[in-house]
């Protein structure tokens, strides 16, 4: 695949008689990793830490009884990360050659903004579909940890890919997750998640191996995420228009998260939140249409397009 750059029917949308206003016809906004703690990598882009898989023996005794005792079984966990790339660059002519407000170095930024604005939702993207349904050379994420309905944090909605969302075939699914140091938690390797480089004047190489300059800006991340432990998340998976998401559902996912640790978010995409929200119109006893959903249970519910209506069946 090609390098799709900036051309001068770009630039034109920087003129002077064009407004500053950042408007956009794409569905990226991340929503999720806002919400995410960040925590730097144990150990450069491999990240390791230790979970508690046994708890240690305890227990009464008599005065002048002994009892046997035993420690707690631990366990280390390895996430790997990956190198999430979202350089750029503009072509000189072009730069030198503009016109707007803020000189040209408005024109490298504007599209620095766009990069950054993919770079997290590309990664909100992994975080929730992982290697299965996200991008093959990144990190794993929840769905490849909620992947089979034998995981008892994985409930059936019992959809059979019947389509959700306008779409004629496919399931999604809703996640709840337990955001904090100990459970699900943002990492990256480095100072700070983002690394940006000053842009730079290269010599760049159009499709017939002709040179030009070219204003590079360099920027990467090394991303991952801890998934702390069984009960750090849970998911309702295969759910379609015939087998929607209901809030006996999601009843029945808390019901296997430990009762001092609850999930403090749920995660859906739009389709997702009108399947609930109709599922409580068809319950409410006047008939009035039910308000968009916000939380479930008190528990907030966050929307993104990160979570997929294209998902296949889980079992």
């Amino acid at each position: 695949m090609a390098d799709t750059l900036l051309t001068v029917a770009d630039v034109l949308f920087n003129a002077f008689d064009v407004s500053d206003a950042d408007v956009s016809d794409l569905r990226q906004d991340a929503v999720l990793v806002p919400r995410m703690p960040a925590e730097p990598s144990s150990n450069g882009t491999v990240h390791k830490y230790v979970k508690r898989v046994t708890a240690p023996t305890v227990g009464w005794r008599s005065v002048n009884a002994g009892r046997f005792m035993s420690k707690s079984g631990d366990q280390t966990v390895t996430a790997n990360l990956t190198c999430l790339d979202f350089s750029w660059d503009v072509d000189a002519a072009l730069i030198d050659g503009a016109a707007r407000r803020g000189g040209p170095e408005a024109i490298i930024a504007r599209e620095g903004l766009a990069h950054v604005g993919a770079a997290l939702f590309a990664y909100e993207t992994q975080l929730i579909n992982g290697t299965i349904n996200g991008d093959a050379a990144g990190f794993s994420g929840f769905a490849n940890a909620l992947s089979a309905l034998t995981n008892k944090m994985v409930v059936d909605a019992g959809g059979d890919a019947g389509g959700v969302g306008g779409n004629t075939s496919g399931n999604t699914s809703l996640y709840a997750i337990r955001l904090g140091r100990n459970d699900c938690t943002a990492v990256f390797n480095g100072d700070q998640t983002i690394e940006l480089s000053p842009s730079v004047m290269t010599k760049n190489l159009d499709g017939s191996s002709k040179s030009y300059g070219a204003w590079f800006t360099e920027g990467h991340a090394w991303l991952g995420l801890q998934v702390g432990g069984a009960y750090s998340i849970g998911r309702i998976a295969n759910i379609d228009e015939d087998h929607p998401l209901t809030d006996d559902l999601v009843a029945t996912l808390l019901s296997r998260f430990p009762a001092g640790r609850r999930p403090n978010l749920l995660v859906c995409n739009p389709a997702g939140q009108e399947l609930l929200r109709q599922s409580r119109t068809a319950t409410n006893p006047t008939g009035t249409p039910a308000p968009l959903p916000e939380d479930v249970f008190g528990i907030p519910l966050a929307i993104t397009d990160a979570v997929l209506n294209t998902e296949g069946v889980i079992s």
